[in-house]
């Protein structure tokens, strides 16, 4: 039996754009910046990276907002 598949691990690069503040509560934050990496592995043996993605995520709500490479880049 061969196990075979796709993973996907997440890495935090840093904060993005501006300090906003929460009209509610007034809590002051930055959004995250992630990058997503899928991975397909063999046996749980990684071996083939076939997808980076970035997002901007919201600390407090968890929205998320798909950014281009350039974007990433000029952060």
């Amino acid at each position: 039996m061969i196990i075979y598949g796709t993973n996907v691990f997440n890495k935090l690069l840093g904060f993005f754009g501006e300090v906003h503040e929460r009209e509610s509560c007034h809590i002051k934050y930055r959004s995250r910046l992630l990058r997503r990496k899928t991975w397909m592995h063999i046996m749980f043996i990684f071996f083939c990276p076939f997808g980076t993605k970035y997002k901007k995520v919201c600390p407090i709500c968890f929205k998320q907002e798909e950014l281009t490479k350039k974007q990433v880049n000029n952060f």
